[in-house]
Parts: C-alpha cells; structure tokens; sequence
C-alpha cells in the first residue's frame, strides 16, 4: 500500500511539472506596437502619448476597453508562419494599432 501512495505520488508530481513547463511555453509573449518604419514601442511607451492605451497589455484588452466606451473597433489577426500579429482599427477615433510580439521588432 504504501508503494501504491509514493507511486501516485511521484506520477502527480511529474503530470504537474509537465502542465507548468507546457503553460510557461504556451505563456503569451510580449505585445508591442509595430510602427511605420518597422520599430516598435512598448505599450508603456505608447501610453505616455496616448493615454488610452494606459493599462493595456495585449490587443485583447484594448478592444475590450474601447467597446467599454461605446467605440467600433476591429480586430483582425494576421498569421504570418508561426507568428501572430494583431492589427486594431478604432475609426472613431482615428486610431490603427498593430500589435506584435517583441521578438520580431528590429
């Protein structure tokens, strides 16, 4: 019995550690503005000019935010090989966002 209780123990310990390195590589990376010319800014960076943007850390929560404030705003994602790049459209406010994440900025 009490090789039965060490054995499930071990087992649960493994299947835990397979979840958390699973969830750490599946962990969004961080988002970042993409600019005209190809350099990007950190959404901190961007919020100390346009404070709307202060608080946001990823696409989905500027979209959710600007819908709080009765704004259209659009979404698209963009696949480009294994890399997603979120494009956010606010006409209302002239506002058009490409989010990426950090590794691909120059």
């Amino acid at each position: 019995m009490r090789t039965f209780v060490v054995t499930a123990m071990v087992v649960a310990v493994a299947v835990l550690l397979v979840f958390a390195w699973s969830a750490s590589r599946l962990q969004a990376e961080e988002w970042v503005l993409m600019g005209r010319e190809g350099g990007c800014v950190t959404l901190a960076q961007a919020a100390a000019r346009r404070p709307l943007l202060s608080g946001v850390t990823t696409p989905d929560q500027l979209v959710a935010k600007l819908r709080q404030q009765g704004e259209e705003v659009r979404r698209q994602d963009i696949e480009q090989g294994d890399v997603t790049v979120v494009q956010v459209d606010a006409p209302g406010l002239e506002l058009g966002l490409l989010f990426v994440p950090r590794s691909i900025c120059r």
